[in-house]
Parts: structure tokens; C-alpha cells; sequence
């Protein structure tokens, strides 16, 4: 009873201490701001792929403007790393690379699902020193917005380390991601993101982050964002 107590308490605990760091990123009235909350599936089909599901909506402040995202992805892998240790629910985490394709709706309020986008996407896991893994992944976005077509293609290494602490399972991370869009022909964003995944049970977690945006094109330049992910595994 006393560890099945403990676990919950820990994840509020580490919820709590990461709002309250994170309050100072948006404290800036002047800085444009983005609150961000999505909602993840993850159904797996076998032991080498599974489906993908996501659901997203962003509200960026001083514009009061309301973003959605709706996407449906195929995940499927070629080798896996120590299958005996692997739990079911880190299907991502036991495999050296795997491949994601798939297709998303994304709008607003005004325009709802105006862009479409067919997305393929890379990734590839090493272990390095003290059980940190660096993840590096490659997206490529065939956009399609209002008839007019483009690209993203997009570079996000990400360094990670899973602990437990109380019996809850914790993964922080690092990530940074440059964002090159064919429309203006360069490099145009780029993306830093902290944050921590908390494990609830073997089927759900959720994952807290902050992230700061820059953006070449954009006359506003800088985004902050904070968000929250819900993930469950089935």
C-alpha cells in the first residue's frame, strides 16, 4: 500500500516542481506565448509495428489564436535492443532505428484543417557514457496549405536518461530541433525543448515540457511554449 501511494505522490511532485521552473520562461508579458496540450495513442500490432495516433491543440497569447492538430501515423522497426529487458509499453525505447509515415490535419478555429500533411520520419538510438542515449531524428512534412506545396525537413537531436525515483519512472531530455522550409529556401526556426516524461502505469504517462522557438521569418522572432502531453499504450 505504502509504494502504491508513493509513486503518485512522486509523479505530482515532479509535475509541481516543473511548473514552477518553468513559470519564469513565460513571465514576460512582451514575449509571444504558446500553451500547448496533446493527446497521444500508441497501439501496438506486433513486435516490430504499431499505430499512432495524435491529437493536438496550442493557444498562443497576445493573438488569442487557437491552432488543432489531428494525425494518424504507422511506426515500424527493424531491430530490437535486449528483448528480454523490454517492457511493452517502450516499444520505442528498445530499438535501435525505426520509421514513422503518416498523414495529419492542422488549422485553427477561423480556417479549420486548411493544411494537410504527408510526414515520413527517421530515427536512430545510441548509447553513450553513464545511460544517457543520444536520438536522432529526420522528418521530412509534404505540406499541402490551401493548395499552394511545400516541405519542412527537420533535424532534432535529443539526449535522454530513464531513473526512477519512488517507484515512478522518469525520463528528462534535451532536445534541439532546426526546421529548413522550402518556401524561403533556409534554415528558418529552430526549436530548444526541456522537459521530463513521467511514468503512471504501465499504459499511461504524461510528459511536461518547455521550449523556446526562434523563428528567421517571423517579424515576432522568439516563441516560448509551455505543454503538456498525455500519453497511453495499448
Amino acid at each position: 500500500m505504502r509504494s502504491a501511494l508513493t509513486a503518485p505522490r512522486v509523479a505530482i511532485s515532479a509535475l509541481l516542481a516543473f511548473v514552477a521552473l518553468a513559470e519564469p520562461v513565460l513571465a514576460d508579458d512582451q514575449q509571444e506565448k504558446e500553451y500547448a496540450s496533446e493527446m497521444n495513442a500508441y497501439v501496438q500490432l506486433s513486435d516490430t509495428s504499431r499505430v499512432f495516433l495524435a491529437l493536438g491543440v496550442t493557444k498562443r497569447q497576445p493573438d488569442d489564436l487557437t491552432k488543432t492538430a489531428l494525425g494518424s501515423y504507422l511506426d515500424f522497426t527493424l531491430k530490437p535492443i535486449l528483448r528480454q529487458n523490454l517492457r511493452e509499453a517502450d516499444w520505442e525505447r528498445g530499438r535501435y532505428l525505426w520509421i514513422r509515415v503518416g498523414a495529419g490535419l492542422f488549422g485553427n478555429y477561423q480556417v479549420p484543417f486548411n493544411e494537410q500533411r504527408f510526414s515520413v520520419e527517421a530515427t536512430a538510438r545510441g548509447q553513450l557514457p553513464l545511460d544517457v542515449w543520444l536520438v536522432n531524428r529526420v522528418h521530412v512534412d509534404f505540406r499541402d496549405v490551401d493548395g499552394a506545396y511545400s516541405r519542412y525537413y527537420r533535424e532534432r537531436p535529443r539526449l535522454e536518461r530513464a531513473f526512477s525515483f519512488g517507484g515512478v519512472p522518469l525520463l528528462p531530455y534535451v532536445q534541439a530541433e532546426a526546421t529548413y522550409d522550402t518556401r524561403y529556401e533556409t534554415w528558418r526556426r529552430r526549436l530548444y525543448q526541456t522537459g521530463m516524461e513521467i511514468g503512471l502505469s504501465d499504459h499511461w504517462r504524461v510528459e511536461p515540457y518547455v521550449a523556446r522557438q526562434s523563428d528567421n521569418i517571423s517579424a515576432k522572432g522568439n516563441l516560448d511554449r509551455i505543454g503538456l502531453t498525455i500519453k497511453g499504450f495499448w
